[in-house]
């Protein structure tokens, strides 16, 4: 199953915010000397909690990871199946459900299959001799469960992928909203430096509030700030036999964090729900 590890969301969505300070702190002339540097900071943290297309764009993501982890989990339970009842299984898993009864019944026989192979495994692996011809099953079995492994460790790399793809997209397009309000409450408020208020000690007026405002204003008058950038994940991509895969269908779950990769790797230990063993 997929781990618990974060996608650095904050990361990407703080670094990205920092960038643009530079821009901004620079976007008006210096203030003349009599009048000192004024200097304004802003909050990058209450920016992303707050600003509501970033937070609404996070819960899209949060439902396209949690639809991702629901299809790679599901797929987890076959894999003891030989390459090609595999591949029919993942061509079933990306059609709408509920599946039709054939389909369905399919899918069954298919789980049903692999968990015999699963249970025939860790009888051989248990025992503590084998015949010859138990040894050559077990091989046998070890591989088709190493080659599915494999698969699914691909599937899981391109869901971090693209999850990081899909992240940056939708945080970039924010990005030059976010610049601009901050630009048009330094100028308003005469500031020549704008910081991020969270790396300041002390001193600086903090306009986070405003910039906020104009921004959830803008969103509100907008559309109701929806977001945009994520997209639905509609469809199952393909597993193919070199162990690459992406996939599934749309699914409306999923929160705020649309973090966590998870992990498919193995491990010793018996059964399809985790790891089973490794090569004797």
């Amino acid at each position: 199953m997929l781990s618990s590890a974060r996608c650095p969301a904050r990361v990407l969505v703080l670094g990205t915010l920092a960038l643009l300070f530079a821009t901004a702190s620079h976007a008006q002339e210096p203030a003349p000397a009599d009048q000192g540097l004024r200097i304004a900071v802003v909050s990058l943290a209450r920016l992303e909690r707050d600003y509501t297309l970033l937070r609404a764009q996070e819960q899209v993501l949060g439902q396209w990871m949690q639809q991702r982890r629901t299809y790679h989990d599901e797929l987890a339970n076959f894999v003891f199946l030989s390459s090609a009842d595999f591949q029919e299984v993942v061509a079933l898993v990306q059609k709408p459900r509920p599946l039709s009864e054939e389909d369905q019944a399919r899918l069954d026989e298919l789980r049903q299959i692999s968990d015999e192979k699963d249970q025939h495994y860790a009888e051989l692996r248990a025992a503590t001799e084998r015949t010859p011809q138990e040894s050559d099953e077990f091989n046998s079995l070890q591989d088709i469960y190493e080659a599915r492994l494999e698969e699914l460790g691909a599937l899981r790399d391109e869901i971090i992928t693209e999850l990081g793809d899909r992240r940056q997209t939708a945080v970039a397009g924010l990005m030059t909203k976010v610049k601009e309000a901050i630009v048009a409450e330094a100028e308003e408020g005469g500031y020549a430096l704008v910081l991020d208020a969270d790396m300041v000690f002390h001193g600086g007026d903090d306009i986070t509030d405003a910039v906020l405002e104009r921004l959830n204003s803008e969103a509100e008058a907008a559309g109701g700030g929806e977001a945009t950038g994520g997209g639905e994940a509609t469809g199952g991509g393909e597993a193919t036999g070199g162990g690459e895969a992406t996939g599934g269908g749309e699914d409306a779950g999923g929160g705020e964090d649309a973090g966590g990769e998870e992990d498919a790797g193995g491990g010793e230990g018996g059964g399809q729900e985790g790891g089973q063993g490794g090569a004797e």
